[in-house]
């Protein structure tokens, strides 16, 4: 077994060095931390099912002269437009659609007057939306056509009485564990305002925005509310389509929606797909990037163990070839140069694990992101020190290629 007194000592001896490389591991461990866990939660939101059928979804965004004008007869006319194109399974009016970054909210109560409220996307569409969407109802029922009202907000402030609710808006509001079918919330804190009884609970509908820091109660995105309210503004159009057809089938519908009403503008046909991409195109890059800071923190780090461990190596000749003379085997000399830089590393890495949840703690407070799991810390720190081993192991073997005559030459 290798003696880690004498070890200890001719570090102690030569500790800038070895304080210098065990300060660089530090900082790599506590950057490699934090990189890794923001790359794989930003990856992992990336990946977030939606709750929809993704595979056979888009929607249709446009602009039509005239749409403010008797805009729920303009609505279903377009949605019969849509429906008789080949290919299309399903076409509902929707006021926004899940991941496209633009939207309603609101801070629904389960009294009135309290003062404790819950932020949710607001879904408002034709009765048909959540079938369309492919939304699974998991609790109570979905909307019948008796459920769908018009309601023109520019001249009323009243609500539907129904609504779907996701499971994670349900466990907000009704943390009891009880079922949220058939009970009631309100649409603000105001005596007046709107009370809605919820009547189905869907798997999942992820908000416009998916995860975001302004709502940090909802940590995957998906608090949403969804009610049988056609609304006067333009809206969007969600389109089901058969998924080997859908790029046929949207080229198909924009030129029926265009020849439809002169001067009307298509402006957009994303399949869900695309509206992924483009909602999470940030997070995506971000987490390439943390890739590549990654790799070279570890190039640098590996390069400095090799550095410091050659230039002992260098130093050292005379005092291995003595080592080697009274008898050392080469695999001892290897050893040597191994435990002392696991000791090094080591250092570095119980003052990284330190720094990297110092850092994680700021990070928190200011995003959405979540304490550092233990077994990333864990991992981490003993990727460190294999690291810092296969960085040493080349100057360790140069090292025991010294030959014993050394020990009678000068220095």
């Amino acid at each position: 077994m290798t003696p880690v007194r004498p070890i200890l000592s001719a570090l102690l001896r030569r500790k800038s060095g070895a304080l210098l490389v065990a300060a660089q591991v530090a900082l790599t461990l506590a950057v490699l931390c934090n990189a890794v866990f923001v790359a794989t939660d930003r990856l992992g939101q990336a990946r977030q099912p939606s709750g929809t059928d993704e595979a056979a979804l888009f929607h249709v965004a446009m602009i039509t002269p005239g749409a403010d004008v008797a805009p729920f007869d303009r609505q279903r006319a377009d949605e019969a437009l849509v429906r008789a194109v080949p290919g299309v399974r399903g076409v509902a009016w929707i006021n926004q659609m899940p991941l496209a970054q633009s939207g309603n909210n609101s801070s629904l109560a389960t009294q009135r007057g309290a003062t404790d409220t819950v932020s949710a996307a607001v879904y408002a569409g034709a009765h048909d939306a959540a079938a369309v969407l492919g939304l699974r109802i998991v609790e109570g029922r979905g909307f019948t056509a008796a459920d769908e009202v018009d309601i023109d907000r520019r001249q009323s402030r009243q609500w539907p009485a129904h609504a779907l609710a996701t499971r994670a808006l349900a466990e907000r509001l009704f943390p009891d564990g009880a079922s949220a079918v058939g009970r009631v919330v309100y649409a603000g804190t105001g005596p007046d305002d709107p009370a809605i009884t919820i009547v189905g609970v869907v798997d999942r509908l992820v908000t416009p925005w998916g995860p975001v820091s302004w709502n940090p109660g909802d940590p995957k995105g998906e608090s949403g509310l969804l009610l049988p309210w056609r609304q006067e503004s333009e809206g969007l159009l969600a389109v089901r389509a058969d998924p080997a057809q859908i790029d046929a089938v949207r080229t198909a519908v924009a030129e029926r929606l265009r020849s439809a009403v002169p001067g009307r503008i298509v402006r957009d046909t994303p399949t869900m797909a695309e509206t992924r991409e483009r909602r999470y195109r940030s997070d995506t890059w971000l987490a390439r990037l943390m890739t590549v800071v990654i790799g070279l923190l570890l190039v640098m780090t590996a390069g400095g163990i090799v550095g410091l461990a050659s230039l002992w190596v260098t130093q050292r000749r005379k005092q291995i070839g003595v080592r080697r003379a009274l008898g050392a085997r080469r695999v001892d000399i290897v050893m040597h140069f191994v435990v002392e830089n696991l000791m090094i590393t080591g250092l570095g890495v119980a003052v990284g694990l330190t720094l990297a949840v110092a850092l994680n703690q700021a990070l928190t407070r200011v995003t959405t992101l979540a304490p550092l799991p233990g077994t990333l810390l864990a991992g981490s720190g003993v990727a460190m020190l294999v690291l810092g081993v296969a960085a040493v192991l080349a100057p360790a073997l140069r090292a025991a290629r010294v030959p014993p005559a050394e020990a009678t030459r000068s220095v």
